[in-house]
């Protein structure tokens, strides 16, 4: 909305300063009560609605036996992964059995997220 050098000098600047959302809203507060808007208002204002957004894509359903292959590909990695975190913890560095866990947990996760596709 522009507002700029228009003769209106009873908005404030501070609520011309927050936009013309403030402004319209001040001037709607100003109406009389009972006022309602002519019909060619009404009409404008119908044409100028944006239609509603589409709802979100739904992802693809994936056959179960895909998802439960998945399942079944993450269970053995986390287990090898866990060996290795109990098993090498000795001979691991700090920032190798930190990256292991780290994995595993992601492991975790990704099984407990696809078993509830399930």
């Amino acid at each position: 909305m522009q507002i700029e050098g228009n003769p209106q000098r009873l908005i404030n600047a501070e609520t011309v300063s927050k936009g013309g959302a403030a402004v319209k809203a001040w001037l709607v507060r100003r109406l009389p009560g009972g006022y309602t808007k002519p019909a060619h208002a009404l009409e404008a204002a119908a044409e100028q609605e944006d239609p509603p957004p589409p709802p979100p894509p739904q992802p693809p359903s994936r056959p179960k036996a895909d998802i439960a292959a998945e399942v079944a590909l993450l269970e053995e990695t986390l287990a090898s992964l866990k060996v290795s975190i109990d098993g090498g913890g000795g001979s691991l560095s700090t920032t190798a059995l930190a990256a292991k866990k780290k994995e595993a947990a992601k492991c975790k996760s990704a099984i407990a997220r696809l078993k509830a596709e399930l």
